[in-house]
């Protein structure tokens, strides 16, 4: 280092410099303390790393972390540098590491449409957590609403647009309901359903509580509602493990995409902010199409009424 301030001096100034919101900014803050107390374990002077140094850190985040982790923690390390030598307090070391290439596709796969069917019919409507659970699971399978979106919904989100009902979205990284879905006729009904069990309800409340008595009336997590839908899968007998509550989103889009809608239209539905990423749907929805078969379908029929009829009475 080309400066006489400590380690942890730098850090700060780092981080006050970054704009970003609250999480990231305790993630920034979380990855580069690791950065620094790894090298601190294995005998490295913080204040004199190299190019090198940086490599044996990137083979261990390889090797001890998930790939998508070791690439947000070696992306946030090389943004680190590159400011170090921009306020020229060190060259940039990580100038020449390489991020490893991710898997360009999602995780967690899609179900059936008659899959979707078997959770809804499996709900329990005699519970109000029943009444509950049909709600969340139609927006997740019918508007393909991401699992945080459905928790940050409050009960005074929904509004009337054009004649149309309509229920804001935070969507994912945003911080405000700057977004907004088109709930008019079964959707809205099943979650008018589930507030009218509620008679005391506040606007501001949230739109969807727990009702379980060591909690009741707290708003549901994303992942008080993962453990919910993955209860429902399991009912189902869907047990796979790239299969979880995140799979209802990307079943709405391959369903939409298989019936002969653009990406536009899935990408706007699914809050999209670039059609790229709809795009990877596409893979799923090429499946999905080869495995009808309509296409063989219909060549068998016309093969079978034409050109096959003179070979078959010859068979016979």
């Amino acid at each position: 280092m080309q400066t006489t301030l400590t380690i942890d001096q730098i850090l700060r100034e780092f981080l006050d410099n970054q704009d970003v919101n609250l999480r990231s900014h305790r993630t920034y803050e979380y990855a580069l303390k690791s950065y620094f107390r790894w090298n601190t374990a294995n005998g490295k002077d913080n204040r004199n790393l190299n190019y090198p140094d940086l490599l044996q850190y990137k083979e261990y985040l390889l090797n001890n972390r998930k790939l998508t982790t070791a690439c947000s923690y070696l992306t946030i390390v090389k943004k680190f540098w590159s400011w170090c030598e921009m306020k020229t307090y060190s060259l940039d070391i990580a100038r020449l590491i390489k991020l490893p290439k991710r898997y360009k596709g999602f995780k967690k796969r899609p179900i059936r449409v008659d899959q979707v069917a078997t959770l809804f019919n499996s709900v329990d409507l005699k519970t109000i957590q029943g009444i509950r659970d049909l709600a969340i699971l139609h927006l997740l399978a019918a508007r393909g609403v991401r699992l945080i979106e459905v928790s940050r919904m409050n009960a005074s989100d929904i509004f009337e647009m054009d004649n149309q009902v309509c229920l804001k979205i935070q969507r994912k990284g945003k911080l405000e309901k700057n977004d907004f879905i088109v709930i008019s006729g079964g959707i809205h009904q099943l979650i008018e359903n589930y507030l009218n069990q509620r008679p005391e309800l506040n606007p501001d409340e949230p739109m969807f509580v727990s009702h379980s008595r060591y909690n009741v009336g707290q708003r549901l997590t994303p992942q008080g509602l993962s453990t919910i839908i993955k209860e429902y899968l399991i009912k189902a007998n869907i047990k796979q493990s790239d299969i979880t509550a995140h799979s209802l989103r990307h079943t709405a889009a391959v369903t939409l995409i298989t019936n002969g809608f653009g990406i536009y239209d899935a990408a706007k539905l699914l809050g999209h902010s670039k059609s790229e990423i709809t795009e990877l749907y596409t893979k799923y929805a090429d499946d999905t199409i080869k495995l009808t078969n309509k296409a063989g379908k219909f060549l068998d029929k016309i093969y079978a009424k034409n050109e096959f009829s003179e070979v078959k009475q010859e068979l016979s």
